[in-house]
C-alpha cells in the first residue's frame, strides 16, 4: 500500500479485518515495540494510512453464532480517482487481485441461492440443517438471500 506520510513510499499491511455485521475495519501492523509499548523508531518512521489509491484487498470473515453462518466477503477497488478521471491501479496489483479471486473460485463452490462461494465443510453443514444468511443488521436480525431483495424485510 502507498504510505504518503511515511519515510518509505509503500508498505505491506500485515492483517486486515472487517466485521460483516458492523462494517468496522481494523488494520494491524505487527512490529517491534519499546518496553513502554510504543512502536520502535523504524516503525514510527513508516507510519501509514489507507487512502483511495492504496492497493488493499479487504476480507471480512464469516460470522457464526453457533446456529447461523453469515457470509463474509472479499472486496477491493482496482481503480481510483485522479482529479476527475477514473484510472486503474497498478497492473501488478490488478493481476494479484485476479489471482486471489481465481484461487477462491477454484477452491470454493458457487451457490446461486446464497449468492456466495462456499467451502465443502459449510456445504455439508448446510445439507445437515445448518442455516446461512446474507447479512445481519442491528435491529433487523438475520437477512437471508431470499429476503434481501424484499423491501418488507428491512
Amino acid at each position: 500500500m502507498n504510505t504518503p506520510l511515511g519515510s518509505k513510499g509503500s508498505r505491506y499491511i500485515d492483517v486486515v479485518g472487517v466485521k460483516e455485521r458492523t462494517g468496522e475495519t481494523k488494520m494491524y501492523q505487527v512490529g517491534d515495540k519499546n518496553k513502554d509499548g510504543t512502536p520502535v523508531s523504524r516503525e514510527q518512521q513508516a507510519m501509514w494510512r489507507v487512502t483511495d489509491d492504496s492497493e488493499v484487498m479487504f476480507l471480512s470473515g464469516c460470522d457464526f453464532d453457533g446456529e447461523v453462518l453469515v457470509r463474509g466477503r472479499f472486496y477491493c477497488q482496482t481503480d481510483m480517482l485522479e482529479g476527475s478521471r477514473i484510472v486503474p491501479k497498478s497492473s501488478e496489483f490488478v493481476r494479484w487481485v485476479d489471482a486471489v479471486l481465481r484461487l477462491v473460485k477454484r477452491n470454493l463452490q458457487r451457490v446461486a441461492d446464497l449468492d456466495a462461494y462456499v467451502g465443502p465443510e459449510a456445504t455439508a453443514w448446510r445439507q445437515n440443517g445448518g442455516r446461512f444468511a446474507s447479512l445481519a443488521l442491528p435491529g433487523h436480525g438475520i437477512i437471508s438471500a431470499a429476503q434481501r431483495n424484499s423491501p418488507q424485510s428491512l
